[in-house]
Order: C-alpha cells, then structure tokens, then sequence
C-alpha cells in the first residue's frame, strides 16, 4: 500500500540590511498542517496576551514603533520570549538561507533569468528546493 504524503504548511520571512553589501536573511517555519493549525491557535493566543498585539514584526519591537509604539523594553522583552516559546513548544522544522547581497548582485543579478536576478528571489528558490 502506498501512502501520500503528509501536506506541510510553510511561513515564510525574511530580512535584509538597508545598507549595499548587507546579508539578506530568508527563513522558513514548517510543520505538518494539523502540527500548524495547533501552532497558529497558540500563536494567536500569545498575541492577544495583555498588551495585545494585533501581530508581530521584530523591526517595529526594535524601534518601539507601530503595534509596540509607547512600550516599556521590558514589556517588550516578555512578548518576545512568550512568542519564542510558541515556536520552540511546537518545534517547527526550520530551513534559513542568507547570502552577501552585494555578491550576489556582482556575480548573478546581471547573467541570471529575470525570476533570479534579485538576491531575494534566489533565496526563496534555495528555500523551495530545500524543502522539496
């Protein structure tokens, strides 16, 4: 008997410096869609966990900016590591890519097709291979 495979669910994230020659950083989280549907529900929770937040974007917690505008750091601190605990409780399979975007741009973006030539559409690319 042949089994199908289990679907997996994927989020998908990434960061890159503001400054040329910084590294871009592209991470996915993976679980089966049951494991996420259960993720996503404590996820959720700890969102809405006093002081709520609506969602989660470490540049605004860094600059005290949007959903944590008027926060106290160790307010900010506490939802951090309360988030972190959802994502090491369900113990996602974690597949990360970075690359120099200077690089990059001096020895692909102009010979590579046009769906490649940016550093970030390699980067998911990598992702996406990785995982299958």
């Amino acid at each position: 008997m042949i089994m199908e495979p289990e679907p997996y669910k994927a989020f998908c994230d990434g960061s890159k410096g503001a400054k040329s020659g910084k590294v871009l950083l592209l991470s996915a989280l993976i679980h089966t869609v049951p494991a996420w549907s259960r993720f996503t529900e404590d996820w959720e929770k700890a969102l809405r966990e006093k002081p709520s937040i609506r969602h989660f974007h470490m540049r605004e917690a860094r600059a005290f900016e949007g959903e944590f505008k008027g926060w106290k750091a160790i307010e900010r601190d506490l939802k951090i590591i309360a988030l972190v605990e959802v994502i090491l409780r369900h113990d996602p399979h974690v597949v990360s890519v970075w690359l120099s975007t200077a690089s990059h741009d001096a020895t692909v973006r102009h010979i590579a097709p046009s769906d490649l030539c940016h550093a970030f559409s390699l980067a998911f690319q990598v992702i996406i291979q990785t995982v299958a």
